[in-house]
C-alpha cells in the first residue's frame, strides 16, 4: 500500500511572483465557504478560475488509496513513526494494537457521547496526527492480537483503527475512481445528493430501504467485503425465502476477528435516496445492519460528519454488479507466502487436490508474490475456470476449478480438471 506524504501549504500571503497564486488560492477558499454555507449551491453564487487551485484551497491533507472498496489505510503518526490505520466509521473510538500498551496511559475522563455500558477501558496514546493533520491524544482501545489477525485476513500491517472520534471532526471526501481520500476545508462545488446522517451512541446511520421495508443502516467503512453489506439476523430471518430476499448459499465474510463463513442473500430492491439497485448481495450479522465500502465504492462519497451530512453521486462502478467470494478454501498470508488454511469438509476443491497449507504460487498464471490479498480473493468472485498452481511439501502441483456464480441455484465450485507432479 502507497500512502501519499505529502504536507498542505499553510495558507498565508506572500510577496514576489507567488503573490498571484496566493490571491487565486484566497479567492477560490472564499468561494468555497460560500458554497458550502448557501442553501443554493447548486447555483453557485462565484466562479472558480481555477480548478486546481479551487481543490488545492479546500484540502487539507490528500492520500492515495486502493481501488474497488479495497480497505481504506492511511498513515498514522505516532511517536514519530508511520503505522497504516485503517478507517473505519463503524467504530466509536480508535483502536491500537497492544504493542502499544507501554506507550499509552489510562484515560481519566471519557469524551464519547453515549458511550456504552459497562464502558470499555480507555486510554490516551501519544500526540497522533494522519499526515499533517494532528488530532491530538484521542482515546483509544487496546486489542490484543489485532495487527496479527488483520494480516491473515487482509494480508495488510494495520496496526490500528481511525475511529469516529477523530473522524466525527472533519469532512472527508472519498473518490474511488481517482484512488484518492482527502480531507476538506469545505464541501465541494461538485457535490450533488444530499442525505441526512442519523448520529447515535457516536455513529451514523443512514436510512434505505430493503424492498419495500425500512431499515437504518450504520454507516461502516470498516466493513470490507465484495458485497454491500450486511442485515442484522431478525430482520435477515424474516425476509429469507420471500421475494424480498433469496439466500443462495455461505461466503466469506471479513472481521476483526479473521475470517468467518456467513449466510449471503440477494435482495431483490435495494433504495437509498432517489438511487435503485436491483440484486443486492448482503450477508447475515449478529450486528447491526451496515453499508460497508462494497456499497459506497459505487458512488463519490462525501462525510460531512460536523454536519451530520453525506453528499454521493454515481462513480464509476455504480452499476457494479455485487460479487461473492466463490471458493471452497481460506488463505491466509504467512511470512509473505499465501497458505491454504483450511478447506470445506467433502467439497470440490478439496475433491481437486486441493489440501490444507498446500502454498498458492499463482491464479492463472498470475504469480502472486507482491499482491495484496484483496486482489487474490478478489480473483476467486469471478465465475469460470480458474487455474491454481501450487507448492505441496516442496513438490509443484496444479488444478483447475470452475467457479459458478451462486445466485439462483446453489453455490458450486466444480472441479474440471487436476493434474499434480509428484
Amino acid at each position: 500500500m502507497h500512502f501519499n506524504h505529502k504536507h498542505s501549504r499553510a495558507f498565508g500571503l506572500r510577496l514576489g511572483g507567488r503573490r498571484l497564486r496566493t490571491v487565486r488560492r484566497a479567492m477560490a477558499l472564499v468561494c468555497a465557504w460560500a458554497l458550502s454555507t448557501s442553501p443554493f449551491w447548486g447555483s453557485p453564487t462565484c466562479a472558480v478560475e481555477d480548478a486546481a487551485n479551487y481543490t488545492d484551497a479546500i484540502t487539507i491533507a490528500k492520500f492515495q488509496i486502493a481501488a474497488h472498496g479495497a480497505p481504506l489505510i492511511l498513515p498514522v503518526t505516532i511517536a514519530g513513526r508511520i503505522y497504516p490505520f485503517l478507517v473505519d466509521t463503524g467504530a466509536v473510538v480508535c483502536l491500537l494494537d497492544r504493542s502499544f500498551e507501554a506507550q499509552v496511559e489510562r484515560s481519566k475522563g471519557t469524551d464519547v457521547p453515549e458511550p456504552p455500558t459497562p464502558p470499555p477501558t480507555l486510554y490516551r496514546p501519544p500526540p497522533m496526527s494522519i499526515g499533517p493533520i494532528d488530532t491530538g491524544r484521542p482515546e483509544c482501545i487496546l486489542r490484543s492480537g489485532f495487527h496479527d489477525a488483520m494480516y491473515l485476513a487482509l494480508g495488510e500491517d494495520i496496526y490500528g483503527i481511525l475511529g469516529m472520534n477523530v473522524l466525527r471532526e472533519h469532512i472527508v471526501d472519498i473518490d474511488f475512481d481517482d484512488g484518492r481520500l482527502r480531507f476538506l476545508r469545505a464541501l465541494p462545488a461538485d457535490r450533488q445528493t444530499r442525505l441526512a446522517l442519523d448520529a447515535k451512541h457516536g455513529r451514523f446511520y443512514v436510512a434505505a430501504k430493503l424492498s419495500d421495508q425500512d431499515e437504518r443502516f450504520l454507516v461502516d467503512t470498516g466493513h470490507v467485503s465484495f458485497y454491500s453489506g450486511a442485515i442484522r439476523k431478525p430482520v435477515f430471518d424474516k425476509m429469507a425465502g420471500s421475494a424480498a430476499l433469496h439466500v443462495f448459499g455461505n461466503c466469506t465474510g471479513l472481521s476483526m476477528s479473521g475470517a468467518a463463513r456467513v449466510r449471503a442473500a440477494d435482495v431483490d430492491v435495494f433504495r437509498l435516496a432517489s438511487f435503485e439497485h436491483k440484486h443486492l448481495v448482503f450477508c447475515d450479522t449478529d450486528q447491526e445492519t451496515k453499508l460497508g465500502l462494497g456499497y459506497w465504492s459505487r458512488f463519490r462519497v462525501t462525510f460531512d460528519f460536523p454536519r451530520s451530512a453525506l453528499y454521493i453521486r454515481p462513480a464509476g462502478e455504480f452499476t457494479r454488479r455485487d460479487s461473492v467470494p466463490l471458493e471452497e478454501f481460506e488463505l491466509a498470508l504467512l511470512l509473505g507466502a499465501y497458505i491454504i488454511v483450511s478447506l470445506e469438509p467433502g467439497g470440490t476443491a478439496e475433491a481437486a487436490g486441493l489440501k490444507p497449507w498446500d502454498e498458492m504460487k499463482a491464479v492463472d498464471g498470475r504469480p502472486l508474490k507482491g499482491m495484496s490479498m484483496w486482489e487474490v480473493q478478489r480473483r476467486f468472485t469471478r465465475p469460470g475456470t480458474c487455474r491454481i498452481d501450487y507448492i505441496r511439501n516442496g513438490v509443484p502441483g496444479q488444478v483447475t476449478l470452475m467457479f459458478k456464480d451462486p445466485r439462483g441455484s446453489a453455490m458450486d465450485a466444480r472441479s474440471v480438471k487436476s493434474s499434480s507432479r509428484r
